[in-house]
């Protein structure tokens, strides 16, 4: 996000363990990363990077190979931290759930975070931005791809437990909700302009999850209320 200074890295990195450990290293992936939020990659130049790392240009060679696979692994880190920022949003709290009215009540809550924060939704703008550059990178698609690719098994594994539960309908598969729910939520980020406000597309987007999810579309008045859906005959008690 634009004003962010990005520490050292402590991601894991087991969908590419060529990247650096080093800690000169890192320190130039960090700076890299605020660089392109700064400036967009387009905009960058690896001597104001190398400047304010306090480093060589042998450094950068030495370490990345060359400007294209720094920028890549910066844009790669970027788009890593962000998703393990959301995907820590979305599970923080689903282990406390205790009945099938709590689960819907939590998926509502984190449609309506997702659309109504402005930094949810800056991210997810974010995470486009940088989808749409790896269209045109090989690597970084594919280490993305792998991000993604995690991300979804862990929130599917979290859809498959709440099925045990008795919350989610048997015929749900957790990793194919997993990919559509990152495609709705995501796509926020490139229609918004579009929509009068994001309201328009909560109130279709929570039904349509818990349609998706075979859960029962009873929710508690007061989020009803919050969530613009209270008359919605498709809540009707």
């Amino acid at each position: 996000m634009p004003g962010t200074r990005h520490s050292r890295s402590t991601a894991p990195r087991e969908a590419a363990p060529d990247k650096p450990r080093n800690e000169t290293a890192e320190e130039i992936l960090a700076v890299a990363m605020d660089h392109i939020e700064q400036f967009g990659v387009a905009g960058v130049k690896i001597e104001s990077i190398l400047r304010e790392a306090k480093v060589s240009t042998g450094s950068l060679y030495h370490f990345f190979g060359s400007r294209e696979a720094l920028l890549i692994a910066a844009e790669d880190e970027r788009y890593l931290q962000l998703l393990l920022s959301e995907q820590q949003s979305v599970l923080s709290d689903v282990g406390t759930i205790a009945s099938v009215e709590e689960f819907a009540a939590w998926i509502a809550s984190q449609l309506m975070r997702m659309a109504r924060d402005d930094r949810v939704v800056e991210i997810r703008k974010t995470r486009i931005k940088i989808t749409g550059n790896a269209l045109h990178h090989p690597a970084l698609l594919s280490s993305l791809v792998t991000r993604q690719h995690t991300m979804f098994t862990a929130i599917g594994a979290a859809i498959e437990a709440a099925k045990v539960r008795g919350f989610v309908a048997e015929f749900v598969d957790g990793f194919a909700f997993a990919a559509w729910f990152h495609g709705m939520t995501l796509g926020l980020g490139a229609i918004e302009a579009t929509l009068e406000n994001r309201e328009l597309w909560l109130k279709q987007a929570i039904p349509a999850t818990l349609a998706v999810l075979g859960v029962p579309m009873q929710l508690p008045h007061e989020l009803l209320e919050d969530s613009g859906l209270a008359g919605d005959p498709r809540f009707a008690r």
